[in-house]
């Protein structure tokens, strides 16, 4: 027969089986079962406090064991964010070689230009030595020309004026015609002189004094004269120029004879 009995604080049920009472049992030893099962009660309620302190260990160990999850989650993520960057820092390294080289390349052009430009500096500066040479020259040949000129025409000036042959008005008359008008065909010639020292034709005994024009160009810039002792004997040569003497135009006593032939 089966029973049913709960433990003091009725917390859980204890099942038994009755067996028939054995007529050769002692029941002295019945006295002792309440005893008996109030031990293993108290038995009972120590492992059920045990098994809830288990129990909370647990819970307290799961808590620990889920935060050491979050943080090995934690950590897992700082290691994918360590690897990104060190991607990264990979990708710089490589650029920054990539830069490096490209700066080396740039340097190394730079000095084959300055190269170059000193080269062409210097063929520009033997340019400019050989263009200062050569107006040098210029300026020397320049100077022996007016040099060679002022002593021409001071050894022109020097020599003797031969004297000019006048034309008689007899031998004028004697002329034929036909001579005279193709003298009058014939355009004078040009005169030197300038306008203001023309001679008339009303006389010809009258005779112009008109100085000479000289050739030479002004020394007043130092362009044409390079240096100052030149210019010195310039002056000095002026000053010993004697003045020309005064000549007789064969035009102008072809135009007062032939004016005079008309008027007869």
């Amino acid at each position: 027969m089966n029973k049913e009995l709960f433990t003091p604080n009725k917390r859980k049920k204890i099942s038994y089986t009755e067996e028939p009472i054995d007529r050769g049992i002692n029941f002295d030893n019945v006295s002792n079962l309440d005893e008996q099962l109030f031990e293993i009660e108290c038995q009972r309620e120590e492992n059920r406090q045990e098994k809830e302190k288990i129990k909370f260990e647990e819970q307290r160990i799961q808590l620990k064991e889920k935060e050491l999850n979050e943080k090995e989650f934690r950590l897992d993520e700082k290691e994918f964010e360590i690897e990104d960057e060190k991607e990264k820092l990979r990708q710089l390294a490589v650029e920054l070689n990539q830069t490096v080289s490209e700066i080396e390349i740039k340097t190394k052009q730079l000095e084959d230009k300055e190269k170059e430009l000193e080269i062409s500096q210097k063929k520009y500066l033997e340019k400019k030595k050989q263009l200062l040479e050569f107006e040098q020259q210029l300026k020397q040949r320049e100077h022996d020309l007016k040099f060679s000129e002022l002593t021409s025409l001071q050894s022109s000036l020097q020599q003797p004026i031969q004297p000019i042959q006048t034309i008689q008005p007899q031998q004028i008359i004697q002329q034929s015609p036909r001579a005279l008008k193709q003298r009058k065909s014939i355009a004078p010639r040009m005169s030197v002189l300038s306008s203001s020292s023309s001679i008339s034709s009303s006389s010809s005994s009258t005779v112009s004094k008109i100085p000479r024009k000289s050739l030479i160009p002004p020394t007043s810039t130092k362009e044409n004269i390079p240096n100052s002792s030149f210019s010195s004997t310039q002056s000095s040569l002026k000053s010993k120029i004697p003045q020309r003497r005064p000549t007789i135009l064969v035009s102008s006593i072809n135009s007062n004879s032939s004016g005079g032939i008309s008027q007869n």
